[in-house]
């Protein structure tokens, strides 16, 4: 069955040469340990090594990302109540188009009582954006969703107090995009806030 000849004794490495082996490979694998992986996946650098090699950073920006993710994912648990589906609210319809160059941010706002709602869709053709629908008035301020490299969202908000209220993007990318927002409802005002 085999082609080769089975190895004599002596060309077998000996139990000391095993474990010598195993030593070298388990220091290598802490090595690698504190100079690459921990920099890389936490952003922890005891050995200074990740700093010089880009790691670090890395490892801090993705920290940062989970820390974002585990916010973002209570804070919509919490703001289901305030943001519903996509139903209809019958009112005032405004609309916009918000070009976003890469790392630049806009705000479109409504006035809004508390408890009206308005109805709201928007879509970035081709593109992604970090986004947060929020509001604020009188000393008081909400972030009913947020969401990260998103490419359209659409629902009903309906305010948790008198207030601007409505919807900030931010292009991470590294294209150029443009937001499309429509608007249907019961608020008062509608204008761009940058």
């Amino acid at each position: 069955m085999y082609n080769d000849k089975m190895p004599s004794k002596a060309e077998l490495p000996t139990p000391t040469q095993l474990v010598r082996a195993t030593l070298i490979a388990a220091f290598v694998a802490i090595v690698l340990l504190f100079a690459a992986v921990l920099p890389a996946e936490l952003g922890y650098d005891p050995t200074g090594i990740g700093r010089l090699m880009g790691l670090k950073k890395m490892g801090e920006i993705k920290e940062k990302l989970h820390t974002e993710r585990k916010s973002d994912a209570a804070t919509k648990q919490a703001s289901e109540t305030s943001v519903a589906g996509t139903n209809s609210v019958s009112g005032r319809i405004d609309s916009i188009e918000v070009p976003l160059d890469p790392e630049q941010g806009a705000e479109v706002k409504v006035v809004l009582r508390e408890g009206a709602k308005v109805s709201y869709r928007w879509t970035v053709p081709g593109g992604l954006v970090n986004h947060d629908t929020h509001g604020d008035g009188k000393g008081r301020s909400i972030s009913y969703m947020k969401g990260r490299q998103i490419g359209a969202d659409s629902g009903v908000l309906t305010a948790a107090f008198d207030g601007k209220h409505g919807w900030f993007w931010r292009n991470r990318g590294s294209s150029p995009v443009v937001v499309k927002l429509r608007v249907e409802g019961e608020h008062t005002e509608f204008k761009r806030a940058d």
